[in-house]
């Protein structure tokens, strides 16, 4: 079971949510029994794919609230959400950054139990400044890096700290006209990127019309995000050169 982050570093807005969501749906077209973990203190997944959602949340899981099971939601047959609370306590900070030991190992106890439950699981990450979060990429296979051709997006992906996992760099919000991003890219993580077009159609993705967003999204978008999918279910295992910089 493959499990892949998706990070930006410390930079928000570079539309790394949508295409998490977007790679889930894409997925589950193919068969794919597809889990969305929200870690995101907004609970942008959350509020994207479900209407309303009770307690318990998946730090309730984290801090022994809960069993791991009553917090996964299932949204449509195929696709899971491990809901994020909509406003993060305290409690609930400390607990993602693993600051109480029973919280570190529920984590990574929650990981090798959904084996054989879903096929693949996404974990959508919010902008982390800094390293505190590492453990949260132990169970991680694949890093999908989403960057915009610009000098802040650029910057927060070369201090975006991936741990031992896989990298994969997306160019998101892609126009031909931004080569040398592309290029730089390219050339600073050493791996063929995934270029996502950027696409007028998600900017209406949003919880009451996504199924029709999902319907209008450019062929060129869908083969790129079927691309990353293809590549996450590959599951490498050689780690990716990329320069983290601390």
């Amino acid at each position: 079971m493959p499990v892949a982050a998706f990070l930006s570093g410390s930079k928000g807005g570079t539309g790394k949510t949508t295409l998490c969501v977007l790679a889930a749906l894409l997925g589950k077209k193919r068969g794919l029994r597809s889990l969305i973990v929200d870690l995101g203190e907004s609970g942008n997944t959350t509020s994207l794919l479900a209407k309303s959602v009770d307690p318990p949340f998946f730090t309730d899981y984290l801090l022994g609230r809960a069993a791991w099971g009553d917090t996964i939601v299932e949204v449509e047959p195929g696709l899971y959400l491990a809901p994020s609370p909509p406003d993060f306590s305290l409690e609930d900070v400390r607990a993602l950054l693993g600051v109480d030991r029973g919280a570190r190992e529920r984590y990574a106890a929650f990981f090798s139990k959904l084996e054989g439950h879903v096929d693949i699981v996404y974990i959508d990450f919010p902008a982390f400044p800094f390293k505190s979060y590492s453990h949260l990429l132990s169970p991680v296979d694949t890093v999908v890096l989403v960057v915009n051709p610009d000098p802040l997006s650029y910057t927060a992906a070369l201090h975006t700290y991936t741990g031992s996992a896989f990298v994969v760099p997306v160019l998101n919000k892609y126009h031909p006209a931004a080569t040398y991003w592309k290029d730089l890219l390219e050339d600073s993580f050493n791996e063929e990127i995934i270029l996502v077009p950027f696409d007028v159609t998600l900017s209406f993705l949003l919880r009451p019309n996504i199924g029709g967003v999902e319907k209008y999204v450019d062929s060129a978008t869908r083969r790129a995000v079927g691309e990353l999918v293809t590549r996450l279910l590959a599951r490498p295992l050689r780690p990716a050169v990329q320069p983290y910089k601390g």
